[in-house]
């Protein structure tokens, strides 16, 4: 566009130039037929008055003279009408994004209809550059990878966003083949398909490493102007898409799995009284508890199921405030004493009375009584369970340990995944719903915190919860 504008502003130029030049063609004839008119009367009165004048030289001297000075005269008067040296500068000030010097080419004599061309050329000239850098500006900072692909299968243009998802860099790869720039053989079939004229296409892309990651590709064709078409490629990516789908289906596959357990408990227990065990005292006893315990592992993770469900869903809000830690931690292991003295298990918790947290209380009481649960289940008769809270001027932690079975190490990183257990067996055994680390996490990182483990398999564990203070 700016060689099209350029060749109008010349053509402008020009035509400023036969008018202005006519014009002053016209004027400098008229200053040079009047001063040899006057030479020709002047010659005739020295004639007239007997001046001794040379025949041979006075009409060739007269008409030289006013000849030469009128031709010096049109030649000043059609430079100012024309000055090419003078445009082509100010064209090219206005290629580099400089402001042509009006000023200059005014005192030069251009014309009003060239100076206003290239005044207007500099207004579109800007407007596009402004346009140019507005375009590359969004199609750099934008989440989406696009590639550009020529007609020729050159790549044209390759964003940042293509960059961070396919590891590679523009610089490497903008003029180079798509199909030979070592990238995934989808991308050049998907371009191909598009420059051949086959229409949009749609695929999804899986890349190596850890995390794997999901790229959702879009090809599309579009013409450019004068230059045939080209293939645009729009890249996603899909990778925490996926992997929460299939969380979700590995959490509604588990989900049924376990509601799944203790309803066949409950009904086969119920069949086997229908049968004929009713009759028998002892076994009636013995099916009933079992009954009633496979109903309280029921209603326990349909409790958590709940809660999970009121998080995710955004109904369970964090309202923080200011909480004395061990009321907190009182209330929590009202809800595990009977548990506890049950097994024999010794439940100590020390925080002193004045120690406070900036929490959601009921939330901040779920955390410490499903810390309490697990220390609780998984620490065996005659066991220990120490709680304690300590602060500081930026935060508060709370730390459950216990005597109990500890983790393999190699599994700490997944005791915080929704119904994984480190002891399958036991865990159902004493009422186990997989669910409680996860939801104590879950909460912590709501209340911008972090939650640790130390552990030793066979000895026990501590979970440690920090909680950040009012002002950290």
């Amino acid at each position: 566009m700016l060689l099209r504008a350029r060749r109008d502003v010349l053509r402008t130029a020009r035509t400023s130039f036969w008018r202005g030049a006519y014009g002053k063609i016209v004027t400098s004839a008229v200053y040079f037929l009047v001063p040899a008119s006057v030479g020709v009367l002047g010659v005739a009165v020295a004639r007239i008055a007997a001046t001794e004048i040379s025949q041979a030289a006075e009409w060739p001297l007269l008409f030289i003279a006013f000849a030469g000075a009128s031709a010096l005269l049109i030649r000043m008067h059609a430079e100012r009408a024309y000055r090419p040296a003078s445009i082509l500068n100010a064209l090219d000030s206005i290629a580099a994004g400089r402001d042509p010097d009006i000023g200059l080419l005014k005192r030069q004599g251009l014309s009003k209809e060239l100076l206003t061309s290239i005044t207007e050329l500099n207004r579109r000239v800007k407007t596009l550059q402004n346009e140019r850098r507005r375009a590359e500006t969004v199609l750099s900072e934008i989440g989406d990878g696009i590639i550009a692909v020529d007609r020729a299968g050159k790549v044209a243009l390759f964003n940042t966003a293509a960059e961070s998802m396919l590891g590679e860099k523009a610089s490497r790869l903008v003029g180079r083949d798509l199909e030979s720039a070592d990238l995934h053989p989808e991308l050049a079939r998907l371009a191909s398909d598009c420059l051949d004229g086959k229409g949009a296409r749609t695929a999804e892309i899986r890349l190596p490493g850890l995390p794997e990651r999901v790229i959702g590709i879009r090809a599309t064709r579009f013409p450019e102007f004068g230059r045939g078409s080209s293939a645009l490629l729009l890249l996603r990516d899909l990778s925490d898409i996926r992997r929460h789908e299939k969380m979700q289906k590995e959490f509604v596959s588990n989900v049924s799995h376990e509601l799944r357990t203790p309803i066949t408990a409950v009904r086969v227990t119920a069949e086997a009284l229908l049968a004929g065990a009713k009759n028998d005292p002892d076994l009636v006893d013995r099916f009933l508890t079992s009954i009633v315990g496979e109903s309280d592992r029921l209603s326990a993770l349909i409790d958590d199921l709940m809660e999970i469900a009121k998080r995710e869903s955004g109904i369970t809000q964090t309202e923080k405030a200011d909480v004395l830690v061990l009321d907190a931690m009182e209330r929590a292991y009202m809800t595990v004493r009977p548990q506890a003295e049950r097994t024999g298990i010794a439940v100590e918790l020390n925080a002193p009375a004045e120690l406070v947290a900036y929490a959601d209380e009921t939330q901040l009481v779920q955390v410490i009584r499903n810390l309490l649960d697990n220390a609780v289940k998984y620490t065996p008769a005659g066991g220990e369970v120490v709680a304690t809270a300590t602060g500081t001027d930026s935060s508060v932690e709370i730390c459950v340990s216990d005597t109990g079975i500890g983790i393999p190490h190699g599994e700490v990183d997944r005791i915080f995944e929704r119904f994984y257990r480190v002891d399958k067996a036991r865990s159902r055994r004493i009422g186990g719903t997989g669910l409680g680390l996860a939801i104590v996490k879950d909460i912590v990182d709501a209340h911008g915190g972090r939650i640790r483990v130390d552990t030793e398999f066979g000895k026990g564990s501590t979970f440690r919860v920090t909680l950040p203070a009012r002002d950290a």
